[in-house]
């Protein structure tokens, strides 16, 4: 299938795109559709059981505080702060999920000591100085600069501090018209870092780099299932409007994500670095 062929009624049935209007962008909204496709309170690839499968490199315990920056919110923070024990603050830097969280906070229970979720600034990152023992980064440049980010979080980073970082990077021919449909889907603003930036970035703020792997053939076959579940799902019900809309732009975002990837023009990579 050639790349202007592509769009979200390839994987979405007809009937949910008949019901939606113009796909929509806001945080909210593609909050809602991620939730539907990776579980509630954990919109991330992979849902809940990948989070702390990535999170374990870590080695959380109760006795270590979390610097979380991305992710969605409160929902990562307390499923890693249940998991492991740990104290885990999260940090959105959407203003409406912030809310969000802050309002599921106040409903929550048990956790919500050791779970927390605060604001942060792409274009001037400050955390809490010397305060965390770790660092989990999730997809966090579609507005931040990587080495100004890699030096807030060393900031904030007690002595002998470890950081996982998930981040998308360019591939090979990697400037092309398909990326640049992603990139707008995506309301990416900053331009997609290489690989390399990454590691100098972590480099030139004290880090020592041990692992870097490439995620993509992971995230691709776990994506593909979560799509086939929640299509599923909505086969058997009529969804709301609303979430019908948010689950047809969110489909089309995957769609070029998977394509690139496929391609080797787009890579998740994880990368492991101690302090």
């Amino acid at each position: 299938m050639a790349a202007a062929q592509v769009s979200a009624a390839d994987i979405v049935p007809d009937r949910i795109v008949r019901q939606t209007q113009q796909p929509t962008n806001t945080p909210l909204q593609r909050l809602a559709a991620l939730e539907a496709l990776w579980g509630v309170a954990c919109p991330i690839t992979g849902g809940a059981p990948e989070l702390v499968r990535l999170a374990s490199p870590l080695g959380l315990s109760g006795l270590h505080s979390v610097l979380l920056v991305g992710g969605g919110g409160l929902g990562p923070a307390e499923i890693l702060a249940g998991h492991y024990g740990a104290w885990v603050a999260g940090h959105e830097c959407s203003s409406a999920l912030h809310a969000l969280a802050s309002r599921r906070a106040v409903k929550a229970t048990g956790l919500s000591l050791r779970a927390s979720v605060e604001t942060w600034d792409p274009a001037a990152p400050v955390f809490r100085a010397g305060f965390y023992h770790r660092a989990l980064l999730w997809e966090t440049l579609a507005q931040a600069d990587p080495a100004a980010l890699c030096d807030a979080v060393a900031g904030a980073l007690r002595p002998d501090g470890q950081v996982i970082w998930m981040e998308m990077v360019a591939g090979r021919r990697a400037d092309d018209e398909l990326l640049a449909r992603w990139r707008r889907v995506e309301g990416r603003e900053a331009d997609l870092p290489e690989e390399a930036q990454l590691i100098g970035a972590l480099r030139g703020a004290g880090f020592d780099i041990r692992v870097v792997e490439d995620m993509s053939s992971r995230q691709e076959k776990l994506s593909i299932a979560a799509w086939r579940s929640l299509l599923h799902r909505l086969g058997q019900s009529r969804p709301a409007p609303a979430l019908a809309a948010a689950v047809v732009a969110e489909a089309e975002r995957w769609l070029l994500r998977l394509r690139l990837q496929h391609q080797g023009r787009l890579r998740l990579v994880r990368i492991y670095a101690i302090r």
